[in-house]
Formats: C-alpha cells, structure tokens, sequence
C-alpha cells in the first residue's frame, strides 16, 4: 500500500470526514477523491469471496459496526451511523 500511496497520481490524495450527532446517532460521511467502485455487490456476504484478500470489509461493517451504511454514486462516498457511546454528552 505505501507504495501505491507514493504513485505520482495518489500521492496528493486525501479523504473528507464529516462527523454529526443527532440525539443519540453519530453519522459520518466519508469521501474520498477516488473515482468510485461497484459497491453494491459488497454489500451482502460472498462465499467466493472468503479466502479473497479483498471484498469483505463492507459486509463485515455493515453486518457488525453500523446501525446504518449506505454508499452515494459513484461509490467514492460512505454515510455510516453508530449509536453514540454515552447519550447523555452534549451534541
């Protein structure tokens, strides 16, 4: 990976992170400066998939870490939502 990191054409990239909370629900928004992917076929868990290096971080997030995910086109942005830790902190 770092040495993807150093290419001439990823080595300016970066991602935007926006971090709300609503009441008891954080939401962040990730984007990054790629050109987006097929997520949709992600989304659910693959067998073919198992013993794959990549192709199951999405299914395991979603399943296990967000109460909500969703990808915006082209696929280069990500809306999660977890319960926030202690309610009872200031938004």
């Amino acid at each position: 990976m770092d040495a993807r990191l150093a290419l001439p054409e990823y080595r300016g990239r970066y991602v935007e992170v926006e971090v709300s909370r609503t009441g008891a629900n954080l939401r962040v928004l990730i984007t990054d400066q790629g050109q987006g992917f097929d997520w949709n076929r992600y989304l659910e868990f693959d067998e073919s998939r198992a013993l794959r290096p990549n192709g199951r971080g999405i299914a395991l997030a979603k399943n296990l870490a967000f109460r909500e995910m969703e990808y915006r086109e082209p696929g280069n942005v990500a809306a999660v939502a977890v319960e926030a830790c202690d309610p009872e902190l200031p938004s």
